[in-house]
């Protein structure tokens, strides 16, 4: 409709514009629902899509234990595909076995603590090479490529290749415990048994740092895969941060858990809040904040170990194994007694049957 020129736009005044303010209100009264509506259903189809939740499975039953179902089980139910990724390896001889991969996941090292050590390609189950050091063996490591592997022996750390020709031995480094590599820096960083922590530039076989860590033996030792800051675990239950530019621990903190000495850190990755640790002696896994100086743990779980268990089981049945074990007592000391005498007659009566002047 043409409206003449010089005329109001509405005739009507204040209750034309009245009107119009109440008619687009209603309309987004209705409008905003319906795009909630709209919102809600795409994020429907997106969840069904979203891959993180992947790689777990869950069981059918609440009372099904899933600590119980066996790696037999889990080939049953995946694709062909991965049925076929899955091997066994028997290694009987020179163990305990440690293992390591590639970067790319495809390539596999395993060494044992008597001196084995194997390498292979474990998609074609192609094996690269097999030897045997004649020491004993406390850690291994993939370098930048599968061309070249660092071994933690007995005295010193000695550079390989995939043919299992030694290259380097690396005097430098005395009794590794330990060892991770930051490929992006070509740094291998180690931890021995004297608790120095140590980093070599692998390109030209230079020294970049070397630090007491004044905590005695070095065994747990991951990188932070973000930040390539180390992280090391110490028998009192204290874990560290590490870099080369800092003599100093660039944080210490304590995570509540006891003895890490036998314990691990797994590597902390960009998706992953902070380090796991677990402690063997005290069968715990936990999930802790990114901070050593949080005061609160993320998730804390307890591991089931069959000697513990059994411990309590012993500990709660004590007094039923003590009776039980005072009865077998009496009878075997009743029975002994009663044999005893028995035979003390026997001897008696033989006594007076070939001595009739007796």
């Amino acid at each position: 409709m043409d409206v003449p020129s010089g005329s109001p736009i509405y005739p009507h005044g204040l209750k034309d514009i009245t009107d119009c303010l109440l008619g687009e209100i209603l309309e987004n009264l209705t409008f905003k629902p319906r795009c909630r509506m709209r919102r809600k259903r795409q994020s429907a189809r997106i969840e069904r899509l979203h891959a993180k939740a992947s790689n777990f499975f869950e069981a059918e039953d609440a009372l099904e234990d899933t600590a119980r179902v066996t790696q037999k089980d889990l080939a049953k139910t995946v694709d062909i595909q991965s049925q076929a990724k899955n091997f066994d390896l028997q290694l009987n001889d020179f163990g305990p076995y440690g293992f390591q991969y590639t970067r790319n996941g495809r390539h596999l090292m395993l060494f044992g603590k008597q001196g084995h050590v194997a390498t292979m390609d474990w998609i074609t189950k192609k094996l690269m090479c097999e030897f045997h050091v004649q020491e004993s063996i406390a850690c291994g490591q993939w370098l930048h490529q599968e061309t070249m592997m660092a071994l933690g022996q007995k005295q010193w750390v000695n550079i390989y290749d995939s043919k299992g020709v030694e290259l380097h031995c690396i005097k430098k480094l005395f009794q590794v415990l330990t060892m991770d590599f930051l490929p992006y820096h070509f740094l291998l960083a180690t931890g021995s048994e004297r608790g120095y922590l140590s980093w070599l530039d692998i390109s030209v076989g230079q020294m970049v740092s070397q630090f007491n860590t004044k905590n005695g033996r070095l065994a747990v030792m991951k990188k932070n895969l973000s930040n390539a800051v180390m992280r090391l675990g110490y028998s009192n239950g204290t874990v560290s941060l590490w870099s080369p530019n800092v003599p100093e621990p660039l944080a210490n903190g304590v995570y509540r858990l006891g003895d890490l000495f036998l314990g691990r850190l797994a590597p902390v990755t960009p998706s992953q809040p902070g380090p796991v640790t677990n402690s063997a002696l005290q069968g715990t896994v936990t999930i802790e904040p990114p901070s050593p100086h949080s005061e609160s743990s993320l998730h804390k779980y307890r591991v089931r170990m069959v000697l513990q268990y059994l411990t309590r089981v012993v500990a709660k049945q004590s007094y039923i194994i003590s009776l039980i074990a005072m009865m077998a007592w009496s009878v075997i000391y009743y029975s002994w007694l009663t044999l005893y005498s028995l035979y003390k007659e026997i001897v008696l009566t033989a006594k007076c049957i070939y001595s009739p002047g007796l």
